[in-house]
């Protein structure tokens, strides 16, 4: 390959006469800049590079390579987006990221005389799903019990559906009742009254919260309905003149 510059070639006769006069170029890589990425969302965002000098021939390949590592070396991903003409600006859409994850990203293109490369930027995935604590239970008996939840994060926005998984199964993987209570506005309290219990039970709830970025639990809880009591008290009571007995039993 020549060196560029000016060169003189069978030089002959007088004056400019015979002066043969050529310049030669050689090809390098495109020239990239990596642009900031744009609507950012809890699972994507759309990634821009802008290929600002040629290097003397048009893109054959562009695309981005992208990480959760900060310097591109480890669990890269690459995209191609094929050819590009002239100096240009290209995008691609990113989907399935994780929420609130900092991604590490840089342009390429490359052409005949190589592979330029963009300087690596970073964004971070916006919160997706609400962050959700589950409460004590109250007014606890031998039927029933009050379930509180708080929603202390709302994540991607406000929750559409809100409410309680429980179940006498520890892990809530069998026999599962599920309550909806639906949206809430922010960072809530909630709560809900269950009945149909059984005395002298453990019983395990957790409660959940759900947005556009999914489905948030908290932790799973427990209380104990109580025994009843075993003493029973004797009514008497007349009704039309005639004596009725019975029991009730006290909780």
């Amino acid at each position: 390959m020549q060196t560029p510059g000016i060169y003189t070639l069978g030089a002959g006769g007088s004056g400019a006469q015979g002066l043969i006069i050529i310049t030669y170029t050689p090809l390098s890589a495109p020239s990239i800049t990596t642009n900031s990425a744009s609507s950012i969302s809890p699972s994507g965002a759309t990634l821009s590079g802008s290929i600002t000098a040629t290097g003397g021939a048009n893109a054959t390949q562009s695309g981005f390579a992208y990480s959760t590592n900060s310097a591109l070396s480890t669990g890269v991903s690459t995209s191609t987006l094929g050819s590009q003409s002239g100096t240009a600006t290209f995008t691609q859409s990113l989907s399935g990221l994780s929420p609130s994850t900092t991604y590490y990203y840089r342009a390429y293109a490359a052409n005949s005389g190589g592979t330029g490369y963009g300087s690596i930027l970073n964004f971070t995935t916006a919160a997706g799903l609400p962050t959700v604590a589950t409460n004590a239970a109250y007014l606890i008996n031998g039927y029933g019990a009050t379930l509180s939840g708080t929603i202390t994060a709302i994540g991607a926005g406000n929750a559409t559906q809100s409410g309680f998984a429980y179940s006498t199964d520890p892990t809530l993987t069998s026999g599962v009742s599920t309550s909806t209570l639906g949206a809430q506005s922010g960072t809530a309290t909630f709560s809900q009254m269950i009945a149909g219990l059984t005395p002298a039970i453990t019983y395990y709830y957790r409660a959940y919260a759900t947005n556009s970025g999914g489905t948030g639990y908290g932790s799973i809880a427990s209380f104990t309905t109580p025994a009843l009591n075993s003493t029973s008290t004797r009514i008497i009571r007349l009704v039309g003149g005639v004596r009725l007995l019975g029991h009730v039993r006290l909780l």
